[in-house]
């Protein structure tokens, strides 16, 4: 299960480090544009290319975003649950197995109930 987080969470950083060189690209070439060290043919063909990277890389990232906010939801959950596990006590109904050994009895207490 942990190899299944890692390799989510490292695939993000590599989505985020991309997304990071292809803005750095747009940039560069926006720049080089204004400062004329290059035609607007050029600015032309280009600018559509990394926009689109970007995009399609922003949708990846998207995607595993979720991914992390439940992750982040997930742990967030289980550690309060571990400092105070009183909270769900009362929440939660119980089976448990009756005296008489008959079967169960579903019950919404603090605790077994036993007939």
């Amino acid at each position: 299960m942990a190899v299944f987080f890692k390799t989510h969470i490292e695939a993000a950083k590599l989505l985020k480090q991309k997304l990071t060189e292809t803005k750095r690209k747009l940039d560069a070439i926006e720049e080089r544009f204004v400062t004329g060290e290059i035609d607007r043919n050029l600015y032309d063909k280009f600018r559509p290319k990394y926009e689109k990277e970007c995009f399609e890389i922003e949708q990846e990232l998207g995607k595993t975003g979720g991914y992390k906010s439940n992750l982040a939801k997930v742990v967030n959950f289980a550690a309060k649950v571990c400092l105070n596990p009183l909270i769900l006590w009362g929440k939660f109904i119980f089976f448990s197995n009756s005296a008489n050994g008959k079967g169960f009895e579903k019950t919404k207490k603090r605790g077994f109930h036993q007939n």
